[in-house]
């Protein structure tokens, strides 16, 4: 996609205001998004975007300590520097600070379980329940433990569930 500002360069940014709710919707290349940081007032406000603004927005200074002095194990970023700048280093963090990044999602977003968004024209996308996401989080904790019977029970309950609830015993 071309930036909407300048119509030459590949758009790497995408902005959205909602002012008054009236939304504006801009894509925009590296450097036009520089330049479109520096013109919007609340960009210049120091006292608004200084760098504990994410973290008091997002809640970290309150975030729970119990994964104080953990690091994650794929690229050993620290959850005590997490608590610093708002940002994980891989997906794997999400794993390894798990029981204390549950009550900050909780708080900023609402929930812990990403919906996400899907077009509604392809019923192939339909968001699955959080009833066969469940299973199947039981599933993978069953073969980790190497019970294999219940993983195969719960594997064809959510063969059941994904057909919509029909009694398939083939």
């Amino acid at each position: 996609m071309i930036c909407d500002q300048c119509h030459q360069r590949e758009a790497t940014v995408y902005y959205t205001q909602i002012i008054n709710g009236q939304k504006t919707e801009m894509h925009l290349c590296r450097e036009c998004a520089q330049k479109a940081r520096m013109m919007m007032s609340p960009f210049r406000t120091p006292a608004l975007w200084n760098d504990d603004f994410f973290k008091n927005m997002m809640g970290l200074d309150q975030a729970v300590d119990g994964a104080s002095g953990q690091s994650c194990r794929s690229c050993g970023t620290a959850y005590d520097q997490f608590r610093r700048d708002g940002l994980l280093g891989c997906p794997s963090c999400y794993e390894a600070f798990r029981d204390s990044l549950r009550p900050l999602f909780d708080r900023v977003h609402g929930s812990h379980v990403h919906k996400g968004k899907h077009p509604e024209e392809e019923p192939g996308n339909a968001v699955k329940s959080p009833h066969i996401l469940k299973l199947k989080q039981e599933l993978k904790e069953k073969i980790a433990d190497e019970n294999y019977e219940e993983a195969a029970r719960i594997r064809d309950e959510i063969k059941r569930e994904e057909k919509g609830g029909e009694d398939d015993q083939s």
